[in-house]
């Protein structure tokens, strides 16, 4: 049912995109999607026609998921979360949405993002290269506003 109610706006988003990049971005988020139990399709958007399209959901982390698309790049998977600290569940939701979007182990991948949160929560943001994916992120810190943490998986 989930994967019917994602389907159907992103059916109907990919006949005014670019095929190239409309397809690519469906396949991602629809491998996303499928799974990452607990996602919630928000919106679809292009911001230039013709070169990038993102794909918008919610997790179940209070957080959003979002799939950006250009015809320049392959796509990247954007998690972010207000914990300074996310939970195990967190990273294992990271780990799925990055194994679908890479092919690359979900084990791996998670160590990948512990040790980038590590280095992001000292430094501000961190980078990780693992045989076949890139991992950033980055910690927000600002007086009175909640922290973010956001990261980013693509395809090497």
């Amino acid at each position: 049912m989930i994967l019917r109610c994602i389907m159907l706006p992103m059916a109907a988003w990919s006949l005014i995109a670019t095929p190239a990049v409309a397809d690519e971005c469906d396949e991602t988020a629809a491998k996303v999607s499928s799974s990452v139990s607990g996602l919630s399709f928000v919106r679809r958007s292009e911001t230039k026609p013709s070169e990038t399209s993102e794909v918008h959901f919610k997790h179940p982390f209070g957080g959003t998921v979002e799939i950006l698309c250009t015809n320049r790049t392959r796509p990247v998977v954007t998690i972010d979360t207000s914990a300074a600290y996310p939970s195990k569940e967190f990273f294992d939701m990271l780990a799925k949405a990055g194994s679908a979007e890479t092919g690359v182990a979900g084990t791996t991948l998670r160590s990948a993002f512990v040790k980038c949160h590590q280095s992001a929560l000292k430094t501000k943001s961190g980078e990780v290269e693992i045989k076949g994916a890139e991992i950033r992120c980055s910690f927000y810190r600002d007086t009175g506003q909640p922290d973010i943490m956001n990261f980013e998986v693509s395809r090497k």
